[in-house]
């Protein structure tokens, strides 16, 4: 069954884990997802090198907002190291939010968690498997150009 989205445009609570493929042809619908998912491969490219397994997507990308702000992510996998990623920092402030949680108590997971400020609802996030997918990406699922 698809995943939808509830009367708010969140995904239901929980996490749904995507290949980075389904990901990109489902939230790269328009050209200002599109450039967001762009300067997001790089930083992907960047946390898988440095060993990291899994990423955890939230905030408005995954919401059926048309032009979300930018894209909150985070790896919690404690095997990285930040001095692993020395060109992360550059990418902050480039529509992306980028989070590094080595407590390994899935901190700032459980903050993705909470999207409309001000209430306690939890809404669903998005874990892109590292290790499943291949990066970068060969072919756009949109196809070629934007």
């Amino acid at each position: 069954m698809p995943l939808g989205y509830d009367e708010d445009g969140d995904l239901p609570e929980g996490v749904h884990e995507m290949r980075i493929e389904e990901f990109w042809a489902r939230y790269g619908y328009n050209p200002h997802r599109r450039a967001l998912l762009d300067r997001f491969e790089g930083a992907l490219v960047q946390m898988k090198a440095a060993r990291g397994r899994a990423v955890v997507v939230g905030g408005s990308f995954v919401t059926n907002r048309e032009s979300p702000n930018d894209i909150d992510a985070c790896c919690d996998d404690a095997q990285v190291d930040p001095k692993d990623l020395p060109e992360m920092a550059a990418l902050e402030g480039q529509g992306l939010h980028l989070f590094l949680d080595l407590s390994g108590r899935h901190l700032i997971r459980d903050l993705l968690f909470r999207l409309r400020r001000g209430t306690t609802k939890r809404v669903g996030i998005v874990l892109l498997d590292l290790e499943k997918s291949d990066l970068p990406l060969r072919r756009r699922p949109w196809g070629s150009g934007t």
